[in-house]
């Protein structure tokens, strides 16, 4: 297990944006936000590949995906 949580402990977007602007920074038209994650168990930690399955507990139906990490050389 890499991470457990509810989809309501991550902060909405509209209060990313807030924090965003009270830094002083403008969130225009054209701007990008990578939104965050849970916390990992036990801390991010590399691997060849990853496996996820997103739940539905009202639903009782679920989402998989799995891929895995091909790590290039570094070349310089």
């Amino acid at each position: 297990m890499y991470q457990k949580g509810e989809l309501s402990a991550m902060l909405a977007p509209n209060d990313l944006i807030a924090a965003l602007e009270r830094a002083a920074e403008a969130f225009s038209p054209g701007t990008a936000m990578l939104c965050g994650t849970l916390p990992a168990i036990g801390g991010v930690r590399p691997s060849r590949a990853f496996e996820m399955t997103l739940t539905d507990p009202v639903f009782k139906r679920s989402i998989g995906h799995r891929y895995e990490i091909v790590t290039l050389p570094v070349r310089g």
